[in-house]
């Protein structure tokens, strides 16, 4: 399923026993070691997924949303940071017109 929607990342995390909670006591709990080994299975994949949609962009001109001092590097790299409009990070060489809350487009 991670290989056919394609997304460009994924926020994942793992299930985490809740005291007090229906499903801390519900039954079929998998062991510790399996659910790090799917979980680590599933990074994989997400990382094998983005590498190649992000690789598919090189080049390619995107519209990206100018963040106000999001990355702590910015202002030593001379570049500006921002996101796609699929929500990907985007770092760019800044420019007069890379203002921060509006949309420009970057290559």
């Amino acid at each position: 399923m991670v290989r056919q929607s394609r997304f460009s990342s994924a926020f994942t995390f793992q299930y985490s026993k809740r005291p007090g909670t229906p499903a801390a006591e519900m039954d079929g709990q998998l062991p510790k070691q399996v659910v790090q080994e799917r979980f680590d299975r599933l990074i994989a994949v997400q990382e094998e997924v983005s590498l190649t949609e992000n690789q598919n962009l090189v080049g390619r001109t995107v519209e990206v949303l100018v963040a106000a001092g999001e990355g702590r590097k910015d202002t030593a790299a001379r570049r500006m940071t921002g996101r796609g409009r699929d929500g990907r990070l985007v770092h760019f060489t800044s420019t007069p017109a890379s203002v921060p809350a509006t949309w420009c487009t970057r290559r």
